[in-house]
């Protein structure tokens, strides 16, 4: 066959071959022009799903600002017009007075610029408390109370919070209410109640407890923040501190196993740490100084005190009678730190007077006495003066003797163990005088 007619014979078939093939293209384009539909029309659906539930979401969680003075529970009293709801951000502008006037008030977060009044019925807050402005209470009445039930929320502002009645409830155990400052306060005889959650005052951070009249710290289900309240997010700082401001007589009483961090008096000490329970714990500095500071003592039971805790007493040069009628530290020849009650760690003793003993001394201790920590006396700028002249026992792991301070020690034949330092300290150097024991030293 010539070159010329086998072109002739296969001609055809390389036509028909050509055509197969655009026809397979075509159908391949289709495929994949139906493919990009259907891909486009499922995001699309997608999209308006996702911008359908943020447009909920933001719509739900509606903005509430006050028109002028007015009552909570009135409609007309906030733009746009409606009782705000647990959802609802609300802001009390500058200038503007609400007042709670019946059950059943809620927010989310509020802000307060202008003035917040409860009148004999609670306020319950899901979201964060913001206080620029003012805030009253009005009366002391056990209905006057803000409750915080949201988790990841705070408690601040410019303004100082004084609440008569405060509650911490939120909805699981290791759900946090935190503060952002030290400016709240719990007043006039009122109540913290820590019903359920975790209450971050903030190792920066006080809660004052004042002022005239003895005021309560109630743990029910819920604490202060501490290295074991489960959320592995806390150390014992982060319980933050508790001013005691309390005037003459004005007591702070403990129900329930409530965990601090500090507990300081910050103006009249002549006050008591009354507590309700065996199984409250002190994790940090429990400090009394202050005017009247010789009156203040812990009552009904002892603390438990934490490894890295101090109890530091100022007696304002008047001298300390052991009785044991203060129960922060109590007589035993030996103890668990963190479990036994009453068993200190660091005991810091200053500004005892010299009245107390017949050797000239602010405190006499007697029978058996022990602490797990290093003994104080003098803080270095004011003396102390203690004497273990009749005790029987003394068990520490230090001592530690300031400046112009002194210590008269046991008497010969009572057991005086030392676990740790001893050390004689200051430009007039601290003294220890020898009544006749031997110091063993066992550390």
């Amino acid at each position: 066959m010539t070159l010329a007619k086998a072109s002739e014979f296969c001609s055809p078939i390389v036509n028909r071959i050509k055509n197969l093939n655009s026809k397979k293209i075509l159908l391949m384009k289709n495929i994949t022009s139906v493919f990009m539909i259907a891909l486009n029309a499922t995001l699309i659906k997608r999209y308006l799903l996702t911008f359908f539930v943020t447009f909920t979401l933001v719509s739900s969680y509606a903005q509430k600002t006050s028109t002028g003075n007015g009552n909570w529970n009135v409609a007309g009293t906030w733009t746009p017009a409606g009782v705000p709801a647990s959802t609802d951000n609300v802001t009390i502008a500058a200038g503007h007075t609400v007042t709670v006037t019946a059950a059943g008030a809620t927010s989310a977060n509020i802000t307060i610029t202008g003035t917040l009044s409860l009148s004999s019925n609670p306020l319950t807050v899901t979201g964060n408390w913001i206080n620029n402005g003012t805030f009253n209470v009005n009366c002391q009445c056990a209905a006057n109370t803000i409750i915080m039930t949201g988790n990841g929320t705070t408690m601040g502002g410019s303004s100082v919070s004084t609440f008569y009645n405060l509650t911490i409830n939120t909805p699981g155990a290791t759900n946090i209410v935190s503060l952002s400052n030290s400016n709240i306060k719990i007043d006039n005889s009122g109540t913290l109640t820590l019903q359920n959650g975790i209450f971050k005052i903030g190792a920066a951070n006080a809660l004052t407890m004042s002022n005239g009249q003895s005021t309560t710290i109630t743990a029910v289900s819920g604490n202060l923040a501490n290295s074991a309240d489960g959320t592995g997010l806390h150390t014992d700082l982060d319980g933050g501190t508790i001013n005691a401001a309390s005037s003459s007589g004005a007591n702070i009483t403990v129900n329930g196993n409530v965990r601090f961090n500090n507990i300081r008096s910050t103006a009249d000490a002549n006050w008591q740490l009354v507590l309700n329970s065996t199984g409250v714990r002190i994790n940090g500095m429990l400090t009394a100084v202050g005017a009247s500071s010789w009156g203040f003592k812990t009552t009904v039971n002892p603390p438990i005190w934490g490894p890295a805790s101090t109890y530091y007493l100022d007696r304002a040069d008047q001298g300390l009678g052991w009785t044991n009628t203060d129960l922060s530290w109590v007589s035993m020849a030996s103890g668990t730190i963190g479990v036994t009650p009453g068993y200190p760690n660091n005991v810091i003793l200053t500004n005892l007077g010299s009245s107390q003993t017949p050797d000239g001394t602010g405190l006499g201790l007697t029978g058996s006495v022990s602490i797990n920590g290093t003994l104080t006396v003098g803080d270095g700028i004011t003396n102390g003066r203690i004497s273990m002249a009749t005790i029987t026992s003394f068990t520490s792991g230090g001592i530690r003797v300031n400046n112009n301070s002194l210590i008269i020690g046991p008497p010969a034949g009572a057991t005086f163990i030392n676990k740790g330092d001893y050390t004689l300290a200051g430009a007039t150097t601290g003294i220890f005088q020898t009544s006749g024991a031997t110091i063993n030293f066992a550390g």
